[in-house]
């Protein structure tokens, strides 16, 4: 099935369901790791040490960046197109925790929600790119921050953060 136009398609693969049932536990538990860990470094340690400093949004302004940069660690080539939504979603998760006046359970929610959501798509191999699609618009299959729709979708969550929580 295709989607985005024409420049995604959905692959099934074999035996799903069994793919989903061995795989999908693994992966929420790493997501939920991955989460907590990041949010409770970024949003947490470095929000309290830099707001002693800072007013809120240079420290939001602070810690996304480090945030972002830090992720050149894991892998720099896939990782530098993909800097600015890395800084965005440090801004949305960070405006997460300072809604809730410093509780960091939305931010490790939504932070491991993506986490899992880009894990099982690509573990399991559930899409591929038209190759007439334009990586800038669409992404890449290791890139998904790396394009106007990976940004549209962090908008799209601040969005609906601040329509429920503001």
């Amino acid at each position: 099935m295709t989607f985005a136009f024409g420049w995604a398609v959905w692959k099934k693969p074999s035996q799903f369901l069994m793919s989903v049932v061995k795989t999908l536990p693994l992966l929420l538990l790493v997501s939920l790791l991955i989460a907590s860990v990041e949010e409770l470094i970024f949003r947490g340690v470095f929000k309290d040490f830099l707001s002693q400093d800072y007013n809120i949004w240079l420290t939001a302004i602070i810690s996304s960046a480090i945030f972002a940069v830090l992720h050149l660690i894991w892998e720099r080539k896939n990782t530098i197109p993909q800097l600015p939504g890395l800084f965005l979603m440090g801004m949305v998760l960070f405006y997460c925790v300072y809604l809730l006046n410093g509780n960091l359970s939305m931010a490790i929610g939504i932070h491991g929600g993506w986490v899992v959501t880009l894990a099982t798509l690509d573990t399991l191999d559930l899409y591929e790119y038209n190759t007439d699609a334009n990586p800038w618009l669409w992404g890449c299959k290791e890139r998904p921050l790396g394009s106007v729709a990976g940004m549209f979708i962090l908008l799209l969550t601040l969005s609906i953060v601040q329509y429920f929580l503001a």
